[in-house]
């Protein structure tokens, strides 16, 4: 029986396959010497994407009779034609959604500039229209809108004296009754208290107060009382 030497092969390993494909993708983003495009990025990622996918199922299946680089391979082309079709579409989207921003930024930048047109236009007619309406104005028209105006003023004066004297007066008044009130209280609080002296009446209960004791006496005092 004769033994044979085992053939040495070499094999695709996952990571071996994710690496080639990464470093693919990264060279030729680099050479371009500019940021990649949505095609090119969904290519890279989707060959990435499909070389890992072959080599998982290349570890999985370790005797199927699909040869693990090619299986790498042709995941990472598969994956390549999808990415890139994802990446053109999105994009294609994002071309399409910039030119509809720039056009509504150039409308509204014409529509502002007509609206300042205008305005100006209308601007500069009613001045015009302001100095041919001066020419026809007289003096005698000018003395006597001036007469007008001053009378106007003088009864807007008058006017707000005759206002401003009213509501002095109003709260005058109410001042004024506001006293009459308290002083109307203090005077019957005297008065009572007068008639209850004046009476000899005594005093409430709760109004009793000690007297103050006698000052004791001097000896002039005392002499005068033994005469």
């Amino acid at each position: 029986m004769s033994l044979s030497a085992p053939r040495s092969r070499f094999r695709f390993t996952p990571l071996l396959c994710c690496g080639t494909a990464a470093a693919l993708f990264a060279s030729g983003c680099a050479s371009q010497g500019a940021p990649p495009s949505k095609t090119a990025s969904g290519a890279g990622t989707g060959a990435m994407v499909g070389a890992t996918g072959a080599a998982l199922a290349g570890v999985v299946a370790p005797n199927s009779s699909m040869n693990t680089g090619a299986a790498v391979v042709g995941g990472a082309a598969a994956g390549a034609i999808i990415g890139g079709a994802i990446g053109a579409i999105q994009q294609a989207r994002d071309r399409r959604e910039q030119d509809l921003l720039a056009q509504e930024r150039a409308y509204n930048a014409e529509q502002s500039a007509r609206r300042r047109t205008e305005a100006s236009q209308k601007l500069a007619a009613e001045e015009e229209l302001a100095v041919k309406k001066g020419f026809l104005i007289t003096d005698l028209e000018m003395s006597e809108q001036e007469k007008r105006t001053a009378e106007a003023e003088a009864r807007l004066k008058s006017a707000r004296e005759e206002y401003n004297n009213a509501l002095a007066r109003s709260k005058k008044l109410d001042e004024l009754k506001e006293k009459q009130i308290t002083t109307e209280a203090e005077a019957a609080k005297v008065e009572e208290q007068v008639r209850r002296l004046r009476t000899n009446e005594p005093l409430a209960p709760g109004a009793v107060q000690d007297a103050p004791a006698p000052a004791p006496a001097g000896p002039a005092a005392t002499a005068a009382a033994k005469k």
